[in-house]
């Protein structure tokens, strides 16, 4: 291993032992919608959804994406974060891979996946983002 290469993982193992990794979940799900229903999904995940989530033990927030992909046909991404698949399963039921849509976005929305994918976050960092650190607020496409 070169120099640089071992101080570095000299340096990660120290710091692995001096503060441990917290294991986090990340549930994707996508779907899709006309862009004023895009719209309105995001302001009903916004004011609905949100709080919702946040009296869950164990959630530790979320973000909406969106990609536009046609004239009227948005992607939709939500990326739900969870500090363990015991507290996904607090939200999900016993079938942690089968997706929770509640009624009203199902109205607003084209098409949605039925299943999710977890995943392990591996890294994250995100500075400066609207509604970091409780504020309720989300980042907006209009400011």
């Amino acid at each position: 291993m070169a120099p640089a290469v071992a101080g570095f993982a000299s340096s990660l193992t120290s710091a692995r032992l001096q503060a441990p990794l917290v294991a986090m979940i990340a549930r994707t799900w996508t779907a899709h919608a006309s862009r004023p229903g895009t719209d309105a999904y995001v302001e009903f995940f916004r004011l609905t959804l949100t709080p919702q989530l946040a009296s869950l033990e164990g959630h530790r927030g979320a973000v909406v994406l969106r990609s536009p992909v046609a004239d009227d046909d948005v992607h939709i991404t939500v990326i739900t974060f969870w500090e363990s698949m015991t507290a996904v399963a607090r939200f999900a039921g016993s079938s942690p891979e089968v997706a929770v849509v509640e009624p009203e976005a199902r109205a607003l929305l084209t098409s949605f996946d039925a299943r999710v994918p977890h995943h392990e976050v591996a890294f994250a960092r995100i500075e400066g983002m609207a509604g970091v650190g409780g504020s309720g607020e989300g980042v907006r496409s209009d400011q």
